[in-house]
């Protein structure tokens, strides 16, 4: 079923380009080529442009699949040519760059999208949009992920996975000290070699090689 809407929306939205008829013959129908485009907001980009792509992200090269993606900075500077150019781009950078801005001078994040709405309003800044939408924009703020905070999870998650990690090859190091030193023992009191010791203490075949280097 997945299968067939999915096959259902893609003639629906080719139906918009080509003669429905077209889409059902044995001829190239040919449609407009398509472009994907991320506008982005933050302090980690500093060109205007930037071009990804997908196959930087795979493992091995010649992949039979490529998508590339243009990144067009929008965060709020003078004279950035795109914010120049459109005005509702510029208004919404704008707006978004005087909450953080309230942030860094120590509001709370409702005070600082409170004070952003107040002011945009009375400079005419997404003016309309912001008195249709106060709420629905508060509200929008108050769910935003905040990337400080992520980062500072994943940040706690690797520390936390660290340590985990550490106390896990402490405990299998300490394992296997006990294990040599029962080896030890057991070659001492029946006078048998390394290799009958490790057999007669059962010792896992993926552990021998550890406990032969202690011994």
């Amino acid at each position: 079923m997945p299968y067939r809407l999915l096959v259902y929306s893609a003639l629906v939205l080719l139906a918009k380009f080509v003669d429905s008829k077209a889409l059902y013959g044995t001829k190239l129908v040919k449609i407009p080529a398509p472009h994907f485009y991320v506008l982005y907001i933050g302090d980690d980009m500093e060109k205007d442009e930037d071009t990804l792509r997908l196959s930087a992200a795979f493992k091995e090269d010649g992949a039979d699949l490529e998508l590339v993606c243009h990144v067009i900075n929008i965060t709020y500077k003078e004279h950035r040519k795109i914010l120049e150019e459109c005005r509702p781009l510029r208004d919404y950078s704008f707006f978004v760059h005087r909450v953080n801005d309230n942030q860094k001078r120590g509001m709370t994040l409702d005070e600082a999208v409170r004070e952003a709405i107040k002011y945009c309003i009375e400079h005419d800044v997404m003016k309309g949009f912001l008195e249709a939408h106060r709420e629905e924009v508060l509200k929008m703020f108050a769910l935003q992920w905040d990337a400080d905070e992520e980062k500072k999870v994943i940040r706690e998650e690797g520390r936390e996975e660290g340590r985990v990690e550490g106390r896990a090859e402490g405990l299998a190091e300490g394992e296997t000290k006990g294990k040599a030193e029962a080896a030890r023992s057991l070659m001492e009191t029946l006078n048998c070699t390394k290799e009958k010791a490790m057999e007669l203490l059962k010792i896992p075949a993926d552990m021998q090689k550890k406990v032969l280097a202690l011994m």
